[in-house]
């Protein structure tokens, strides 16, 4: 269902940009709060940060942080804390429950690195309350922290196990041997992380004939350094992936390759060299064939300089794939090019456009109606009822119909 794509953009990117932000601000708000313990009151951290905390609370791994905020305040927001802590246990079960209908980005490695991080943050909670004298609450962080503790270490054994079966395929060899060094960083076991991290970028080295495997997977180490906290080696792998990227022969491979690294800059927040390599990624889609690859990752590039805060060119460029593609295909193709053009729009939040180019797109096709959800779906979350009941009498499929019929109850009930 469409309304759920969104969600591990939302964890890796917003996530991201979301804790940085959040991390800053209240350093410099509980720098102002004269106190040893370094503990700070809600009534003293200003309004935009209580709504960065509400927009984390819709992310399971930002949970534990909340949680140990509500205990660090002065004074103790207890009661909050136990059940923010427990709600974090109950999303992440839910999480892993739900991933096969509802989360099908999330890998399990996912999950495992949220449990491996909430399994911290119950424990460090639990040394909270034990300060605090509350031995109920401490015995119950110490529970999910043992069940979570329990996970983790079971799917690293699975994973450990199954290093020696794959070794014959070098993507899924190396991304594990990421996905494992990732999980022991989390658990704070920095030795047993770094000697699998050494095995990846070993691993990828190895394997010189193939140059995209080698270059996507110096990317992903490179990330991988970064969520280790190591500046010098994630620029030192983006670097070398960015010169095998510019060696690429296959036009498509270079310009996915050159997306790739700006996307890897842009989260890591170097802005300037995401915005370089956009501009060379763009260079280097001019070639790029079958057509539908070209105008796809001029999609692509576009919604990268809007993330990055470059929503003029965004738009500049969407504009200029709209006309491309209507001026120079026909029939099912340009319908489908033109619906990702409509749904980037939507994502830009410019509904307007994205509503006038899906109405280019011939009624009779069924490529109109995946747009009109994602427009329908943002009208719903802005409370815009009246928008929303339009919208619906725009698609056509009834499939879609019957999944979005309960929203547009709700927010009737709301409204009443």
């Amino acid at each position: 269902y469409p309304k759920y794509q969104p969600l591990k953009e939302q964890v890796s990117f917003k996530g991201f940009f979301l804790s940085k932000i959040f991390s800053k601000r209240l350093s410099m708000t509980t720098a102002a709060v004269p106190s040893s313990s370094r503990r700070h009151s809600f009534e003293q951290v200003p309004l935009e940060i209580l709504s960065i905390i509400d927009d984390m609370a819709q992310n399971p791994v930002f949970l534990p942080s909340i949680a140990q905020l509500h205990v660090q305040s002065d004074p103790p927001y207890k009661e909050q804390a136990v059940a923010i802590a427990d709600l974090a246990r109950k999303k992440i079960v839910q999480l892993i429950i739900t991933r096969k209908d509802r989360f099908l980005d999330f890998s399990e490695n996912d999950v495992k690195k949220f449990e491996a991080r909430l399994a911290l943050a119950s424990k460090g909670l639990a040394n909270v309350w034990q300060e605090l004298q509350n031995a109920k609450a401490k015995e119950l962080f110490l529970e999910i922290n043992q069940d979570l503790l329990n996970g983790c270490r079971d799917y690293l054994a699975k994973r450990e196990g199954d290093l020696e079966r794959i070794m014959h395929n070098p993507d899924a060899y190396v991304s594990s041997l990421i996905g494992i060094a990732v999980i022991y960083y989390e658990l704070r076991e920095f030795e047993n992380a770094e000697n699998f991290f050494s095995k990846a970028v070993e691993a990828t080295k190895s394997h010189s004939d193939n140059k995209v495997f080698k270059c996507e997977a110096l990317i992903k180490i490179a990330l991988t350094a970064s969520d280790m906290q190591s500046e010098k080696k994630t620029e030192e792998f983006l670097q070398e992936a960015s010169e095998i990227a510019c060696t690429l022969l296959e036009e498509k491979d270079r310009c996915a390759a050159l997306l790739k690294i700006a996307k890897a800059y842009s989260e890591i927040e170097n802005i300037a060299k995401a915005e370089k390599f956009l501009e060379l990624a763009e260079a280097n889609s001019c070639l790029v064939l079958p057509l539908v690859h070209r105008y796809n990752a001029l999609i692509d590039i576009a919604l990268e300089h809007f993330k990055i805060g470059n929503k003029k060119k965004a738009e500049d460029l969407l504009s200029n794939t709209e006309k491309v593609v209507n001026d120079n295909l026909d029939g099912k193709l340009k319908a489908v090019l033109l619906a990702f053009v409509a749904e980037a729009y939507v994502k830009l939040k410019n509904l307007k456009e994205a509503e006038r180019i899906v109405d280019i797109i011939p009624r009779d096709l069924d490529q109109r109606n995946l747009p009109l959800v994602e427009i329908f779906n943002t009208h719903i979350e802005a409370g815009n009822l009246q928008e929303a009941e339009r919208i619906n009498n725009k698609i056509s499929s009834m499939k879609f119909k019957r999944l979005i019929q309960s929203h547009l109850d709700d927010l009737r009930k709301k409204q009443i």
